[in-house]
């Protein structure tokens, strides 16, 4: 018995090799030794998976991991890192040996002997991780292989099936000669008959990733047979040509064909397209199925799904499944943009486990690579974690995403280049250039959910700016340059009226007449409908009677004049309207409309001088309450403060 603080451990010496069952009876453990097993432990599994540096660990799924404990074996010396954990029993049923460590056979729980003195054995999260710093010398056999994972279940009977992975050669001349080969049996076969050499040789070139090559046999071999068009193995070997020829759209529609909704081969291909377009939802629901026959594919084939696959997992934050399928793939046997899209990965996969440094490096490798579009999208990656941990301050992060903005055009990464930049600017107070960055967003692509999302950040910073008073710090003609500008993101409804009020109110305050004007008849002409309308047409007036324009005044009342308005609104049009005749020589009919007013006021229904007093009395205090709240300087609204003075 081996006793240490909080624990125990025994051992107990068999003169005859037994079996062990470990069971759980209430909160005790139950071991049984004889012949027989009486009830089999879970089987716990050894999965590879690729560091954000790039090394290589063994993770080994243990739900509810208890302590570490390190144990000397008496005889051999060997010490044993054992991890236990709570009920129900699981175990490693078969012993495995590496050239670093072996793990031993267990009841439950996980027993490694290391070979390696840095070999480490740690807990993270609800799994037991085996790595050493600079990674495991573990083999990359499983892509060679094909994946793992229910490989077995493919049916070449079935329909809509392809079988690709019995067509690769690594042998230049090899191939060579077989196309050769194959090009001459279609040259020598009847034009009728040419439709299955075409399709075979079409298969060939398609399992050596010659998309093209393949659609343009294809085509000829449907020319010469139109019935292909229904069959679902056609349409699968289209779409899948389609898939590696960067022409995801078009690849969805034969991969949505009659006959390959549940197709397990279609769902790889759904996967690579889905992943393309950014439909992350659909890629994710297509990758269950696609994983059970993949390792049927070749590895080219392959690593493009398990690509797809852990890009779809990043996006959707679950960066331990991304983490499992990227270890999937030997960087070694992929093209150098999918080696590129690897980096990427893994560089999302480090940084979101707090690794900025490993994320860094990975990103500053694909931005030094000769696959353009990565490298733009590594820079932009790699300038957001620069600046957000201090690297680099906001004018330099500004100046290179500008010059990052100029010089890549075109894709997902300008637009999130061009919202970064805006929200830079933002926080800079230069909001001049970030609605510049938005335009320019729109101009590249208006339909894309980035640019719809920084359009709704710039419009609350528009609406933020001239409602909470932000726009006061810069010149009346700026701010009013600034709206006219951008005025297609005022809001509508009544916070836009408001916004407009405010500008209008500060541009008058500042004896900026015309320009006030000019402001609320844009306003009249151009958005406003109903009452709303009405209301900003007596401010007009006022705006128009301050500068000595009372036919003006009375032009915009008299287009904006409509029946049933409310009470109050009617009580300032007229007031509006009189003032406004007055000083155009027609007194009388302003008199006129004041009798009117009158006449309404005493005859109002159930309306008694008491009455008349307590609302002239509400009014008061709302007029003051506005004015408060404005300032003690200065009103609220001075266009509604120069009508009643």
């Amino acid at each position: 018995m081996q006793s240490e603080e909080g624990w125990q451990a025994i051992r107990v010496d068999m003169e005859r090799q037994k079996l062990a069952t470990v069971g759980v009876d209430g909160s005790s453990w139950v071991l049984t030794i004889g012949n027989t097993i009486l009830e089999p432990s879970r089987p716990l599994s050894l999965e590879r998976t690729v560091r954000g540096d790039g090394g290589t660990a063994i993770s080994i799924p243990f739900r509810a991991p208890g302590q570490i404990h390190a144990l000397r074996d008496p005889f051999v010396g060997d010490v044993i890192t054992t991890v236990t954990g709570l009920g129900p029993a699981r175990g490693i049923l078969k012993p495995q040996v590496f050239a670093e460590f072996e793990t031993l056979m267990s009841a439950h729980g996980v027993a490694v002997i290391a070979k390696a003195d840095d070999l480490t054995v740690d807990v993270n999260g609800d799994s037991v991780i085996l790595e050493r710093p600079r990674g495991l010398a573990i083999s990359h056999g499983n892509l060679a292989q094909g994946s793992r994972v229910l490989k077995p279940v493919a049916d070449p009977s079935a329909p809509g099936h392809i079988d690709l992975g019995n067509l690769t050669t690594s042998d230049t001349e090899d191939f060579l000669r077989k196309i050769k080969e194959q090009e001459f049996t279609i040259a020598n076969t009847p034009l009728e008959q040419r439709r299955v050499p075409r399709m075979a040789l079409s298969r060939f070139y398609l399992a050596h990733g010659f998309a093209h090559e393949a659609l343009g046999l294809m085509r000829l071999a449907a020319e010469d047979a139109p019935a292909l068009a229904r069959d679902p193995s056609f349409n699968l070997l289209m779409g899948a040509a389609q898939a590696l020829a960067s022409r995801p759209r078009e690849a969805d529609d034969y991969l949505e064909r009659p006959g390959l909704a549940n197709n397990p081969d279609a769902a790889v291909w759904r996967t690579i397209t889905s992943a393309a377009q950014g439909n992350w939802t659909d890629a994710r629901m297509a990758m269950s199925r696609g994983r059970a026959i993949v390792g049927n594919y070749p590895t080219l084939v392959q690593t493009e799904f398990n690509l797809a696959a852990a890009r779809t997992m990043v996006e959707v934050n679950d960066y331990g499944q991304a983490a499992a399928v990227l270890s999937e793939i030997d960087p070694s046997l992929a093209t150098g943009k999918q080696a590129a899209r690897y980096d990427i990965i893994r560089g999302q996969i480090a940084d979101a486990s707090g690794r900025s440094r490993e994320a860094l490096t990975a990103f500053d490798l694909v931005e030094r690579s000769d696959e353009r579009p990565l490298a733009a999208e590594a820079t932009y990656r790699g300038l957001r974690i620069r600046h957000r941990d201090g690297d680099i301050t906001t004018t330099e992060t500004v100046e290179k995403l500008s010059g990052l903005a100029a010089s890549w055009r075109g894709d997902e990464t300008e637009l999130k280049t061009l919202r970064f930049l805006a929200q830079l600017h933002v926080q800079n107070g230069e909001y001049r250039k970030a609605f510049e960055a938005m335009q320019s967003a729109v101009q590249a692509d208006s339909d894309a959910d980035t640019t719809r999302l920084l359009q709704d950040e710039m419009e609350a910073v528009f609406a933020s700016l001239f409602l909470d008073g932000d726009v006061d710090s810069m010149s009346p003609i700026k701010a009013l340059a600034l709206f006219y500008d951008f005025r297609e993101m005022t809001p509508v409804g009544r916070r836009g009226d408001e916004m407009v009020r405010r500008l209008a109110n500060r541009l008058v305050a500042m004896d900026l007449l015309d320009q006030a004007s000019e402001l609320l008849r844009h306003q009249i002409d151009n958005r406003l409908k109903g009452a709303a309308r009405s209301q900003i047409a007596a401010d007009l007036g006022v705006v128009y009677l301050m500068d000595r324009k009372p036919e003006e005044a009375l032009r915009v009342l008299n287009k904006t004049r409509q029946a049933k308005l409310p009470r109050e609104l009617e009580r300032q049009r007229n007031m509006v309207e009189a003032r406004a005749l007055t000083e155009s020589g027609r007194p009388d009919l302003a008199l006129e409309i004041v009798r009117n007013m009158r006449a309404r006021m005493s005859s109002g229904s159930g309306r008694t001088r008491c009455g008349r007093r307590r609302a002239g009395a509400r009014r008061e205090s709302s007029w003051k309450a506005s004015s408060e709240a404005a300032g003690p300087t200065q009103s609220r609204w001075p266009i509604r403060s120069a009508l009643i003075s």
